[in-house]
């Protein structure tokens, strides 16, 4: 998905929040949606699997690649807004 489409995506759907919702930067052909649980705010949701994939399309390993985003992405957190990431059940 483009990021143009994203911001479509959450302008039509969480207009009150889009200001809120944090994007993960590069990472727009891993946008699965919007996560939501009660008493939580909503927030992006990504494919694990394909975060990884974008590193490797950059040049890294499997090995770095899963590494880069164990570290500098699923261990960022950058408030009550940060993503949300999961495997998807294809991949199990």
């Amino acid at each position: 998905m483009t990021g143009d489409k994203i911001k479509d995506y959450l302008q039509e759907c969480y207009p009150d929040e889009i200001d809120n919702i944090l994007l993960a930067d590069g990472l727009e052909e891993a946008f699965l949606g919007v996560a939501e649980v009660f008493g939580e705010n909503p927030r992006a949701c990504y494919d694990i699997e394909r975060c990884i994939e974008v590193f490797m399309n950059d040049g890294m390993s499997v090995e770095e690649a899963s590494e880069h985003f164990e570290f500098n992405v699923r261990g960022a957190y950058v408030g009550k807004y940060t993503p949300a990431f999961m495997f998807s059940v294809e991949s199990v």
